[in-house]
């Protein structure tokens, strides 16, 4: 292979982890801001809770609106640490053999052995952040 032949590679390479960066730093950005309306309705829900109680209004819509919209908003924010997983999968420890894989594969490289759904509970090593 050639030297100007490699270097092309390397420059596609870098070009390609500086695009998935900027996405990932997009995305946890929008999740951030998900995150403060998040806490910003639970102030006004604790706020419409109070008022309710002061009133003596067992009406709940208020809070079921509120709630509703807490709902969809964790939704979203679930959504994102998806997306960000599927660009920049971190890595995590096979099971059974301890060897470093990453988060998105269904079989260690390693051993084989198969690797169930639940690496998001495993502890990861390293790699994007939630």
């Amino acid at each position: 292979m050639s030297f100007l032949k490699k270097i092309t590679e390397q420059v596609t390479d870098i070009s390609k982890k500086s695009q998935e960066m900027v996405g990932v730093t997009k995305l946890k950005l929008e999740r951030s801001q998900i995150e403060s309306q998040v806490n910003s309705s639970f102030k006004e829900l604790g706020e419409q809770v109070f008022i309710s109680y002061c009133n003596n209004n067992t009406d709940g819509d208020a809070v079921i609106i509120i709630c509703e919209k807490i709902k969809k908003l964790k939704a979203r924010i679930e959504e994102i640490n998806q997306e960000i997983e599927n660009i920049a999968p971190r890595e995590t420890l096979c099971p059974n053999c301890e060897a470093k894989i990453m988060s998105n594969v269904h079989f260690c490289s390693k051993c084989g052995h198969k690797i169930k759904d639940d690496n998001a509970s495993q502890e990861g090593v390293s790699g994007a952040e939630k």
